[in-house]
């Protein structure tokens, strides 16, 4: 996910929850007979929400309403599902005659077939994207309840390892995931 929808994402929350939470306490203050809640409601006329959806303006106030909801939403929608890969990066090397890259992803799949050789390994996978500004290499291995903890902790660290040297010089953050499939 980008740092820019991750920001509008959190905005949004805060702006509904603020919303949400003033016409709470709001609403409560009303029912336990605050007085300038009462104040605010004596102001309002019944008449007036009672004759609004009968002028010309509410039909076109309603409309643009659905409109902007609905073309946020998808942009909310679409922003959090398009995912950020992460294709080549920049080694150490690179200089004046030439450039050296290598594709994130592509290492990653081969660290996870390795891992998939190993006894205790169910299964690996490998995803790499731009999560808020920083490029990482998620490496998630699955093992049985079978497998010991410190066998597995160095099967993570070896993994670890063993990307830092493909990926050397590259600035790309690294987490190795264990589950433990019951």
């Amino acid at each position: 996910m980008r740092r820019s929808t991750s920001n509008v994402d959190r905005l949004v929350t805060a702006a509904i929850a603020i919303v949400l939470l003033g016409a709470g306490i709001f609403t409560i203050a009303w029912r336990l007979d605050v007085a300038l809640a009462n104040k605010a409601i004596a102001h309002a006329s019944p008449r007036w929400y009672a004759l609004a959806p009968q002028q010309n303006w509410w039909d076109w106030t309603i409309g643009a309403i659905a409109i902007g909801a609905f073309v946020l939403g998808m942009w909310l929608l679409l922003a959090n599902l398009r995912r950020n890969r992460l294709n080549a990066v920049e080694l150490d090397g690179t200089g004046a005659n030439g450039t050296l890259t290598v594709n994130v992803g592509q290492v990653g799949n081969a660290v996870a077939a390795m891992l998939e050789r190993h006894p205790v390994v169910h299964s690996a996978s490998a995803r790499s994207e731009l999560d808020r500004g920083r490029r990482t290499l998620r490496i998630t291995i699955v093992t049985g309840p079978e497998a010991s903890i410190p066998l597995v902790r160095r099967l993570a660290a070896e993994t670890a390892a063993d990307i830092g040297t493909a990926l050397s010089g590259a600035d790309v953050t690294t987490q190795v995931f264990v589950r433990i499939a019951g």
